[in-house]
């Protein structure tokens, strides 16, 4: 166990009103979602600790996000990053060239979701929404998700978390 940390390196982004949420590391490669009045997406090569470097940058072309509204998930799955925003909508973006990420879908939520899980064939999993239940998507065709199914705990509360273990979602619920 390791009881003394050291600083191996640090990368920042100096923008106002930048505010980061979430972060998956695939490899050697960090994404971090975030909100600059907009869904943002940083790419960053973590190879060389010492020294990160940026391998690319999106902002959504959306408006009308409030820097304080929550990002609250992100999810990387090949060439592909799916941000799930609390207050506008799932994007799908192709992260194939970090140096020029394309947006290829924006699907408007029905509420607030606030996690996603999406699986190896092509199921985006969203938790929350205005059903406080869960979502699921078949984003096969990364264009036009089309919504494939839908589950509502009654009395349950809010689902907050989902995780998808083959044919069995895992979630984790907010006492109404």
């Amino acid at each position: 166990i390791k009881t003394a940390p050291t600083n191996l390196g640090s990368y920042k982004r100096v923008l106002t009103q930048y505010t980061t949420y979430d972060r998956k590391i695939n490899g050697d490669t960090l994404y971090i979602s975030g909100i600059i009045n907009q869904v943002s997406l940083d790419v960053i090569n973590v190879s060389n600790k010492q020294s990160l470097t940026s391998l690319g940058f999106f902002i959504s072309t959306s408006s009308g996000i409030s820097p304080n509204n929550k990002l609250p998930t992100l999810y990387v799955l090949g060439n592909y990053a799916y941000i799930a925003n609390i207050n506008d909508a799932l994007y799908i973006l192709d992260v194939s060239n970090p140096a020029s990420i394309q947006e290829l879908a924006r699907y408007l939520n029905q509420g607030a979701y606030e996690d996603i899980f999406v699986t190896s064939d092509n199921f985006a999993y969203l938790a929350g929404g205005s059903t406080r239940g869960l979502l699921i998507l078949d984003v096969s065709d990364k264009v036009n998700p089309r919504p494939v199914g839908q589950y509502c705990a009654p009395n349950a509360g809010n689902l907050t978390r989902v995780y998808v273990n083959g044919r069995t979602a895992y979630t984790t619920v907010k006492s109404p």
